[in-house]
């Protein structure tokens, strides 16, 4: 029962208890918001990455940059 107790926010009448429940509440929190920084990290570096290979097809298209240097990029 103390665990869903915790789950609620309800006390278990056990301080040492509800300070570890408190703490593995706190550590979840945490692991959820890494997950999803790191989600957001993939989002942006694919974008930015999209972002550069159509900077340096339009660099190409101009003759602003070499066949040589276009190349060593893929």
């Amino acid at each position: 029962m103390s665990g869903y107790s915790s789950f609620f926010g309800v006390s278990s009448g056990n301080r040492k208890v509800d300070e570890l429940n408190c703490i593995s509440r706190e550590q979840h929190a945490l692991k959820r918001a890494i997950k999803e920084s790191e989600e957001e990290r993939k989002k942006v570096n694919a974008f930015l990455d999209q972002n550069l290979l159509d900077l340096r097809q339009r660099l190409y298209e101009n003759e602003l940059l070499q066949k040589k240097c276009w190349e060593e990029y893929y």
